[in-house]
């Protein structure tokens, strides 16, 4: 049967986070969503799947309360199950960079709409760092990237 799976995250200033759980349980298990879920001070990020309706109200449902008004979500569709049950984890940071200093709700980067994401990359003055898994990277990578070869978010001081 169709999926719908939605990708979606935002940092934002999120005190209430574990009170999110049992209201993201509840309504995704009403829903029949699947997929994982993490909530953290710091926001929540996620991949869900579903009936496409289904999908779509639990992400409006989200979406419902002011902190994630301006939530997006990436969009795929698969011919199968692609998860077998909702996990909500909490969580002490959302991307576990193992330094209290940085938050990213603070300082954050620009919004790079995807027609201007080759011009960003073909620009000789810009490094690309490619911060993803030995996999991923050997699949593929942008030309000129840098491999960090890093294991977790937490080496990246070392790098």
């Amino acid at each position: 049967m169709k999926q719908t799976i939605l990708t979606f995250y935002k940092f934002t200033p999120f005190p209430d986070f574990e009170v999110w759980k049992k209201k993201l349980l509840r309504e995704g298990n009403r829903l029949s969503i699947l997929g994982s879920i993490i909530l953290a001070k710091e926001g929540i990020n996620a991949t869900i799947s579903g009936l496409d309706s289904d999908v779509r109200e639990f992400f409006h449902w989200i979406k419902s309360n002011e902190l994630f008004s301006d939530l997006r979500a990436r969009e795929s569709v698969s011919p199968r199950k692609t998860f077998y049950r909702l996990k909500i984890f909490l969580r002490k940071e959302i991307v576990s960079l193992g330094d209290d200093s940085i938050n990213p709700n603070e300082l954050v980067g620009q919004y790079v709409e995807p027609e201007e994401w080759n011009e960003i990359i073909n620009n000789p003055e810009m490094t690309i760092i490619d911060t993803r898994n030995d996999y991923e990277i050997a699949l593929g990578t942008f030309e000129g990237a840098v491999n960090p070869k890093t294991k977790t978010f937490r080496q990246w001081r070392a790098f």
